[in-house]
């Protein structure tokens, strides 16, 4: 076992097809092969470093006779949760259509089924258990009976169903399968269907055969082929590739850094959907040239020099030092007021002391907020709320905790009207997101640390490379973001 288990992680590996926090469901059709796989991942899921559930589904096809009690047995010992889904799928192909050519038809509706039930379960992947051989026929099935160069991929996107379909099996020989099945004794149930043993399929296992005898190392020269091909899905990386790719990755996390609120080295590389309020519009609309004006935590006052106030009726505070450096040099020489602020819970202003109060995703302290505003005043705050990035946080470190938990718009809007607040607006949104390389996604988890616990290329590594894989399928990661807007005044 230890060596199929081994160029099984290897086929995993190479394709990236398990990640943390996977729940695979298994395809289980009573064959030797579905049950090899069933048994092969069972044994998996207790060493791989990337946790994942299985969960295994058969399809009852309608033939009374197929007894599944020793399968749901196996799956007991093994501690897999086993569903059996009744079809009807025998009785539509056989009875009521009567299909002369009944595989393909057959095939479709148990896809259908399968990744239907998988769904309902809860599964995000589905583990099918071709091997070797299976790929080496279905490539000549499509050329020989198609005219095509076509075969099944070790991994599988399904976007209507957001489903993927992995073959962990895909390096192991059907021989080495079968011996397998044999000496672990696996509860083999027997396939009823009148077209087994009399399918196309077994005509290009005869036609293998024969040219094996003549050509002994055929089916490995045609696997290696597929690999090599232009064919999507099927090329690996050479382990020096994936060697050159962490540290290319490297260098982008010890480069990643942000100057105050500066995310232009992923412009055009995170990609929001737009808010439906402008925060900075409504500013300007508050804002008289005579109002003194706060913007706390001001980053490297990027937003608060696109406002235009007068920067003599300006303070701003900023608590992470490169920042406040920063903001002193861009702001002082225009004749602003800079201040380092370390605890939002005690600013170093008089009572009464400004007549708005600005704070876009800074933190603040509403009770001290509320002092420093002199009656009448506004205050207006953006923020990003709990569920931000949560969906690309999850990918990467499925363990990670929510950084701020509770922090929203209704909670964030009573302690503003318990601190003494008038609330006039509130909005609130989470609006997709997209990464469209995997650059961006680190330099963004880099800067982030506060949402991105724990997180390092070296950590991450396997993350990344399916990150890789998704982007290259897909053409970008999509996530979400979370804003909440809220404006309250002093009444005087």
């Amino acid at each position: 076992m230890q060596n199929m288990l081994s160029m099984m992680r290897s086929c995993i590996d190479d394709y990236q097809m398990i990640r943390p926090g996977d729940k695979i469901a298994v395809g289980v059709s009573g064959g030797k092969d579905s049950l090899a796989l069933l048994r092969l991942l069972a044994e998996l899921r207790q060493f791989y470093p990337a946790p994942f559930e299985i969960h295994a589904i058969t399809l009852h096809m309608g033939y009374e006779e197929m007894d599944f009690t020793e399968v749901a047995n196996l799956c007991q010992a093994l501690n897999i949760p086993y569903t059996i889904r009744q079809t009807d799928i025998k009785s539509i192909i056989f009875d009521i259509r009567k299909e002369p050519n009944p595989c393909a038809l057959c095939a479709k509706m148990r896809r259908g089924a399968l990744n239907d039930e998988a769904k309902k379960l809860g599964c995000n992947k589905v583990a099918l258990g071709h091997h070797f051989d299976d790929a080496i026929e279905t490539f000549f099935l499509s050329l020989v009976y198609e005219g095509r160069v076509s075969c099944f991929l070790p991994v599988t996107y399904l976007d209507r169903m957001d489903l993927t379909v992995i073959r962990p099996m895909l390096y192991l020989h059907e021989k080495t399968v079968q011996n397998f099945v044999r000496k672990q004794n696996l509860p083999v149930v027997h396939n009823p269907c009148p077209a087994d043993k009399n399918t196309k399929r077994e005509d290009i296992k005869a036609l293998l055969y024969e040219l094996e005898g003549r050509y002994p190392k055929l089916k490995q020269h045609i696997f290696g082929g597929l690999q090599r091909s232009p064919l999507p899905g099927w090329k690996t990386m050479p382990r020096h590739a994936r060697d050159k790719q962490v540290k290319d990755w490297q260098a982008t996390e010890e480069g990643a850094m942000v100057h105050g609120w500066d995310f232009s080295p992923v412009e055009g590389h995170v990609i929001d959907a737009p808010l439906p309020w402008d925060y900075m519009a409504l500013a300007k609309k508050l804002l008289r040239p005579e109002m003194r004006l706060l913007d706390l935590d001001t980053g490297g006052g990027e937003r608060l020099m696109e406002l235009g106030h007068p920067m003599d009726n300006v303070w701003c505070t900023e608590n992470y030092a490169p920042n406040v450096a920063l903001s002193k040099e861009r702001l002082e020489p225009l004749g602003a007021h800079v201040l380092e602020a370390p605890d939002e819970h005690a600013l170093p202003f008089e009572d009464a002391q400004f007549d708005i109060v600005l704070c876009r995703h800074g933190t603040y302290d509403p009770k001290e907020v509320f002092r420093v505003l002199a009656p009448g005043g506004v205050f207006l705050t953006q923020q990003v709320g709990e569920h931000n990035n949560r969906e690309f946080v999850q990918f990467l470190l499925p363990d990670a905790p929510v950084p701020y938990p509770g922090w929203n718009l209704d909670n964030c809007g009573n302690a503003l009207e318990k601190a003494g607040f008038a609330v006039c607006d509130r909005r609130e949104a989470i609006l997709p997101t997209q990464i469209t390389d995997v650059p961006a996604l680190i330099w963004f988890a880099k800067v982030l640390p506060w949402e991105f616990q724990g997180f390092s290329v070296e950590a991450c590594a396997e993350q990344l490379r399916q990150a890789e894989k998704l982007v290259t399928e897909r053409g970008s990661l999509t996530g979400s973001y979370h804003r909440f807007l809220l404006m309250g005044r002093k009444d005087g």
